[in-house]
């Protein structure tokens, strides 16, 4: 009887991505079935085909159609929808010691920002944090763009706490994304503080 192997299994052997002992029982059953053989092919083949190609981010214009649309359909629902778009208002900042301090507000959180320049370097490092009411924070994705093109991405930890370090001086896009929920802040200037 042939083994079950899902298609990312079999993604992750193709890349080596699995453990020596695992690797082995799935080259077995390759060897063995011909769907997961005719599965295997239509992998390579599709690598192949795809290596190289770079998909462009929407132009501008479009991503804040689409963000408009979710926005609009999320406001239909009453505001109780699973998905909520909100973007981040100023509500304070603070220049100390060669650090800005910069506070944002949204319906659902607080979002508090670091900015420092490195010494003798036009690179600044991004530390924040972004805190929910309640005891339990929600762990999100926290991407970085420029120019509507992402930079970098982290993950929050536990606390709400993530990071940047050695940015070019520019203006860039913070955005937000949990499992209900997204929030941006929509300019962020990197320069002499």
């Amino acid at each position: 009887m042939a083994q079950k192997v899902s298609f990312a299994t079999l993604l992750d052997w193709l890349e080596d991505r699995l453990p020596p002992e695992e690797a082995q029982q799935i080259s077995a059953a390759v060897a063995t079935d011909n769907a997961l053989r005719a599965t295997v092919a239509w992998i390579q083949e599709f690598g192949c085909l795809t290596d190289g190609l770079v998909l462009a981010n929407p132009p501008p214009s479009l991503r804040r159609r689409l963000e408009a649309l979710f926005a609009e359909h999320s406001a239909d629902e009453g505001g109780t929808g699973r998905w909520r778009c909100f973007n981040a208002e100023p509500a304070g900042q603070q220049i100390e010691k060669g650090e800005r301090r910069l506070a944002y507000t949204t319906p659902v959180a607080e979002i508090t920002l670091a900015l420092q320049q490195r010494s003798r370097e036009a690179r600044y490092d991004l530390h924040g944090a972004i805190l929910f009411p309640g005891d339990e924070q929600p762990l999100l994705t926290v991407e970085l763009l420029r120019d509507d093109c992402p930079v970098e991405w982290r993950a929050t930890d536990p606390w709400g706490e993530f990071g940047f370090a050695r940015l070019p001086a520019g203006e860039y896009r913070l955005v937000f994304t949990g499992e209900d929920v997204e929030l941006t802040i929509p300019e962020l200037k990197l320069g002499a503080i």
